[in-house]
């Protein structure tokens, strides 16, 4: 059995199997979603220290915990090594300190016939953005639920679009849900980062793919996990008309940090109407 095991519990989270459930469960208590979801392709949650951005990411959770999904896809940036295009994991597990989380080899072999995306732990050793993502899946399934981890590296427009091809036509056959890990901009003032997260959730929100993707490729979108979000709202839209509704937005000066160099979390689900 080849396992991840943990890299930043203790650091991004409470290493304390106790205490790391007690907060989760703070944070998805606190966070109250207006509707429930149905036809649910994803949620969009950021990946900073729980007490910078898990108020937020509970907003995501609190809207997929009425779900029993088969299979996790969650989708990543990679902060940590340089890679081309989209790793998954090559092993059993991933681990925390709630447990280990089976991956599902079924669904990683039919993702791997996509030319872009191999089995490599490059990406995945000490990658915070992917682990912070499974605590919380952990705390709101009640069910063993199979992962498909899925680090993403330097890659273009066009295989991101074959991504989102690829997953459309994974779930012709097999049921699963995407997280799409993300943070927003980082280290502005607090009024500079509000106007220009709030930019880039305009588009979302209005589910503006085009201008996202450029924003991309000119660089001129600030998000960490673009790449992540991208290839959920495409995967979306291929499947149908898709919605994308932004529940919580907030950045580290509303949080745990000071507001002079503040990084930006939006919780997000996206949806066929």
């Amino acid at each position: 059995m080849k396992t991840r095991n943990a890299a930043v519990a203790g650091a991004f989270y409470p290493g304390d199997p106790k205490q790391l459930s007690s907060d989760i469960k703070n944070y998805l208590d606190k966070a109250q979603v207006e509707q429930e979801y149905e036809n649910i392709a994803g949620i969009i949650a950021p990946h900073a220290g729980y007490i910078f951005s898990g108020p937020t990411a509970a907003y995501a959770y609190r809207a997929i915990s009425h779900l029993q999904p088969k299979t996790v896809i969650v989708l990543s940036p990679s902060h940590r090594e340089y890679f081309r295009g989209v790793h998954i994991f090559p092993g059993d597990s991933y681990t925390t300190p709630l447990g280990s989380v089976q991956l599902d080899k079924d669904v990683i072999k039919k993702l791997i016939m996509n030319q872009e995306v191999e089995e490599s732990s490059v990406g995945h050793n000490a990658e915070h953005a992917l682990e912070v993502q499974l605590p919380f899946l952990q705390t709101i399934f009640d069910h063993d639920f199979k992962l498909v981890p899925i680090v993403i590296g330097d890659v273009n427009l066009e295989m991101l679009d074959s991504l989102g091809q690829s997953l459309t036509n994974l779930a012709q056959k097999e049921e699963f849900l995407i997280v799409a890990s993300s943070d927003l901009s980082h280290f502005h003032s607090y009024e500079l980062a509000r106007k220009i997260d709030q930019e880039f959730l305009n588009l979302m929100a209005s589910y503006d793919l085009m201008e996202i993707g450029d924003g991309f490729m000119d660089d001129t979108l600030e998000a960490c996990g673009i790449t992540c979000i991208y290839s959920l709202m495409k995967y979306a839209a291929l499947k149908g008309k898709a919605k994308c509704d932004i529940l919580d937005y907030r950045n580290s000066g509303d949080t745990a940090g000071d507001r002079d160099r503040v990084v930006g979390y939006a919780a997000g689900v996206v949806y066929q109407e």
